[in-house]
């Protein structure tokens, strides 16, 4: 699939699912509902799994909103943790929180944040050209704007752009607009999806 997401948005969109069900799965297996963030971290570390605990802490901060709590997850899960925190609360400046070397994921934290917060000019702190594109794109379809699209140099990541912002405003006229075919069956697809759901 054309329009999927990128890998780290996959990523962190498949670990916000499964965090949220195991929150739940914790708040229920511990017979009552935690009311504190000091208790929900506890019932996080009960959790047998580290990607299981990893996942419940990132929920944990996220609604919080509280990025210092990432420092409780793994250190392989604590720079999602960081961008789900910065998403939520639409600040760039916790993408420096990030460990320096990782570069792609401090750029998936500003895409992110860029795309909550329907800010283009953020775009431009991402370090490579492919992903200051991929970004414009995705804060095109946030805004449901197709004039930002324009601004993209690469003819495919301007379809695609094009695509999810007729997706994004279930537009299936935008979708025919696109020439590459495979681009364009997706695009009407999905659009129409969103449209008619039993589709």
């Amino acid at each position: 699939m054309i329009f999927n997401e990128t890998k780290d948005m996959k990523n962190i969109n498949k670990i916000r699912a499964l965090a949220v069900l195991f929150l739940i799965l914790a708040a229920a297996l511990s017979g009552c509902i935690i009311n504190d963030t000091e208790q929900e971290i506890s019932g996080c570390m009960d959790l047998s799994d580290t990607g299981e605990q990893d996942a419940c802490i990132r929920e944990v901060a996220k609604a919080k909103k509280d990025v210092s709590l990432c420092e409780e997850t793994s250190s392989s899960s604590r720079s999602y943790c960081i961008i789900m925190v910065a998403a939520e609360k639409k600040d760039v400046s916790l993408c420096d929180e990030i460990y320096a070397p990782l570069q792609k994921e401090k750029d998936a934290c500003i895409l992110w944040v860029a795309a909550e917060k329907k800010d283009l000019s953020l775009c431009d702190k991402i370090s490579h050209d492919p992903g200051r594109e991929e970004c414009t794109a995705m804060v095109a379809a946030a805004k449901r704007d197709v004039s930002i699209c324009d601004r993209i140099l690469d003819d495919y990541v301007k379809e695609k752009c094009i695509g999810l912002v007729g997706i994004a405003k279930q537009d299936v006229s935008l979708c025919r607009g696109i020439s590459d075919t495979e681009l364009k069956e997706e695009c009407v697809e999905k659009a129409s999806q969103e449209i008619n759901p039993e589709i």
